[in-house]
């Protein structure tokens, strides 16, 4: 009996085929992969200006809270406001919180429990830090937006040991609830900007806005109307008191932020 052998290879239909086949695979799988990228790409920027966000209105509040703190077992806190902080530029007799040339000026006293905090750079290596714990040193700061770098800074409020708090910033603003009162009730009637705030004595709320925006362009979908024209995102700024909306051509992601904080340390 014979056997009869054959060695049969793949038909160049077969190859192109299989070819085309594998071609479909890796586009789908490499598409795949990029959709996934850019969607982790844009849920990490969506975090990040969360997170700034969410730190930039503590810092404020923090801040503003702690404007006109003294402790309760300090000399400093049995005395007027006007003895306790006496003038100094750029704050008068009994002032704790003023805005000067779109900065922010606070000043207050420490605290030994260590809940007193301080938001300039640790320069002099400073074993608490941030925490300020001596009751009877007044403490100053300043904190404002460098337009140069689009950051928002905090410093001591001669400049020194400033150091960056929030990058990204496209917008930001400060408004502040004033007591109009002939005779001064602690409740704002009225929120204006720095320049018509007559008294800052008479100021009890602060109000901040800010607008942070992505590091990276191309960030945002691109989503076209029913004539095929690019529809631009939209973000809402600072302006006060009705805020505008801006277009975002860049396609970044944007975030508007505002908080609300009540000075509650002015007392005599």
């Amino acid at each position: 009996m014979s056997q009869s052998l054959h060695n049969r290879g793949f038909t160049l239909i077969e190859l192109a085929v299989g070819l085309t086949l594998s071609m479909i695979l890796a586009f789908a799988v490499g598409n795949i992969y990029l959709q996934t990228k850019s969607t982790f790409r844009t849920q990490t920027a969506q975090t990040r200006l969360g997170e700034d966000g969410r730190y930039i209105m503590s810092l404020f509040q923090r801040m503003g809270v702690q404007s006109g703190y003294r402790s309760w077992g300090a000399t400093n806190n049995a005395v007027p406001l006007a003895t306790a902080f006496t003038a100094a530029s750029p704050f008068a007799a009994g002032q704790t919180l003023v805005e000067s040339s779109d900065e922010l000026y606070v000043r207050f006293y420490g605290e030994a429990d260590g809940n007193i905090i301080r938001c300039d750079n640790n320069s002099t290596a400073d074993t608490d830090y941030p925490s300020v714990k001596d009751p009877n040193t007044l403490n100053s700061y300043k904190i404002y937006l460098d337009t140069s770098t689009a950051t928002i800074k905090c410093a001591k409020t001669d400049g020194t040991n400033s150091q960056i708090q929030v990058s990204g910033v496209v917008d930001f603003n400060l408004t502040y609830g004033v007591d109009a009162d002939s005779v001064p009730d602690g409740v704002a009637e009225t929120h204006v900007a720095a320049g018509s705030v007559s008294n800052w004595n008479n100021v009890y709320v602060m109000r901040m806005c800010i607008v942070l925006k992505s590091a990276d362009d191309n960030m945002a979908p691109k989503i076209k109307d029913a004539a095929g024209t690019l529809i631009h995102p939209t973000y809402l700024d600072c302006s006060y008191p009705n805020q505008g909306k801006q277009t975002a051509t860049d396609y970044r992601l944007y975030r508007t932020f505002v908080t609300t904080v009540f000075l509650r340390n002015r007392y005599d």
